[in-house]
């Protein structure tokens, strides 16, 4: 079993943009930063406008209710009791006032992948065969996700009292993709790339290079990746597509902005706001790599993103940017509801 870090724009945590310039100093701008629980239609329209995927989205959840047909629990026929072995534990989850749920403890990496059966699907990968645990949302967004080997899918037959778990092909509504220094994959849901990902820590070697990744951050940027945690955490999103690096400084795109930070010339750093509301301007962004439009060189050059972005069709506002990471990673939530979030890392403040 691969475990999965749910949603990275990450860990229960948010990535919230604030302007100080505007009359009101201090105030959010974009509040609806990734949660999965804020695709409600009233949160998802800012100016009356959504993206066309969100739009969809919130038409589609308008026609779905209760379990899906395909998921866990709907799949379950027999009267769920608890089954271990000597790699799993597959059980009922009651705790903290949640019902219903169900846990899977991993005994090998001594981790539990917690989750609402009723909205949790097999996914099958068909290029390479694996299979994985996929939650999501009642508006069918992505929640979190967890590799799933044969050892792990003859458990939970054995819990739901099947002979056969029934899957879908995952390559049809979710893009996985493998982070190259550390072979780690990470699930994204297609057309809504811009609102998390899963990233999926599969064995000692990956974990190894995650680690390795940190250690990166931190002595390349001291003044700026003060700790163990940040590290980590930066480590994170560049894995999952949400964080680049230069020699002189790390950029980060979030739901709602972007921004870079220099690590040699901290007055250097700028920060760009953009809709909040629109899931696909991820993809605008990273496509200017994908086109060759900005190289890994230039990433720190704000008159180019401006550039790329008006080209995009995409209404932004440019300033100067004031980090806040460590205060954010001292407001940690219950480790049993991050996966009810796709939120980003960190915080920052733009002037």
């Amino acid at each position: 079993m691969s475990v999965g870090i749910n949603s990275v724009l990450m860990r229960g945590r948010q990535y919230e943009y604030r302007n100080t310039n505007a009359p009101d100093r201090g105030k959010s701008l974009f509040e609806r930063v990734g949660r999965a629980d804020s695709c409600q239609t009233e949160k998802r329209v800012e100016n009356g406008r959504l993206s066309a995927y969100d739009a969809y989205s919130c038409m589609k959840a308008s026609i779905r209710g209760g379990a899906v047909s395909e998921s866990l629990g709907a799949q379950a026929c027999t009267e769920l009791e608890k089954v271990e072995n000597e790699k799993y534990a597959v059980s009922v989850y009651k705790k903290d006032g949640i019902k219903n749920h169900w846990s899977i403890y991993d005994k090998t990496s001594d981790k539990y992948y917690r989750f609402d059966p009723q909205n949790t699907t097999v996914q099958i990968d068909s290029e390479t065969g694996k299979r994985y645990l996929v939650q999501e949302d009642r508006l069918g967004g992505l929640m979190n996700a967890c590799g799933m080997d044969a050892f792990l899918e003859n458990t939970l037959k054995e819990f739901m009292g099947v002979d056969e778990i029934k899957g879908s092909c995952i390559n049809e509504r979710f893009d996985i993709t493998i982070n190259q220094y550390t072979g780690i994959a990470s699930i994204r849901k297609k057309g809504a790339e811009g609102n998390g990902a899963c990233m999926l820590v599969d064995g000692e070697e990956q974990t190894r290079k995650l680690e390795e990744l940190a250690n990166i951050y931190m002595e390349k940027y001291p003044s700026l990746v003060t700790s163990r945690e940040m590290a980590m955490t930066y480590a994170e999103l560049e894995i999952a597509g949400y964080a680049f690096r230069d020699e002189n400084g790390i950029l980060t795109i979030g739901i709602g902005g972007m921004g870079y930070m220099n690590e040699k010339e901290p007055d250097k750093g700028w920060g760009i706001l953009y809709s909040g509301s629109d899931s696909s301007i991820y993809s605008k962004i990273v496509g200017a790599f994908s086109e060759g439009a900005i190289t890994q060189g230039q990433i720190s050059i704000v008159e180019k993103w401006e550039e790329w972005l008006e080209k995009k069709g995409v209404e932004c506002e440019v300033s100067t940017i004031e980090w806040d990471l460590e205060k954010l990673l001292e407001e940690k939530d219950d480790s049993h509801h991050m996966s009810a979030r796709l939120i980003n890392s960190m915080r920052f403040a733009v002037h």
